[in-house]
């Protein structure tokens, strides 16, 4: 693979800018969800001065790759918190229970989204549940 000419880097900088861009408003929004959510007073406070760094990043901070890097894996540290208060963590096993219910295999990385059923698993047309379910994986927590 050749090396990006200054055209295509210019995009990609802009792109991984933008990027940035967009977590910075996930940190603003997670801040106030861990504020709501009764979390330690100081990581609404972490998040939100996180995302305000990620806002006033620019194209030529990028150039500094391992300050760009720090500042990205403190934020994903930052995002991995917020998701593990319980109120979010049982805010996310709803949401996935609620799109898991509408599929027609019970295991959630089943590739069979073409079956017909749904919630009524087992009744109707098509294919309801896969190998996988059918051998007991689901059952035995594999």
């Amino acid at each position: 693979m050749s090396p990006p000419n200054a055209t295509q880097a210019a995009l990609l900088r802009s792109g991984l800018l933008h990027c940035m861009h967009q977590l910075a408003a996930e940190l603003v929004a997670a801040a106030k969800g861990a504020a709501e959510s009764g979390a330690q007073v100081s990581l609404p406070e972490q998040l939100r001065a996180t995302a305000q760094q990620l806002q006033r990043w620019t194209l030529e901070d990028l150039s500094n790759m391992q300050e760009s890097q720090q500042l990205l894996q403190h934020a994903a540290g930052l995002m991995q918190q917020y998701n593990a208060l319980p109120a979010v963590e049982a805010e996310r096993r709803l949401a996935v229970a609620q799109a898991a219910a509408g599929r027609s295999c019970a295991y959630p990385r089943c590739a069979n989204l073409g079956g017909e059923g749904g919630p009524a698993a087992g009744q109707g047309v098509g294919s309801m549940r896969c190998r996988w379910v059918h051998e007991g994986g689901l059952a035995s927590g594999n």
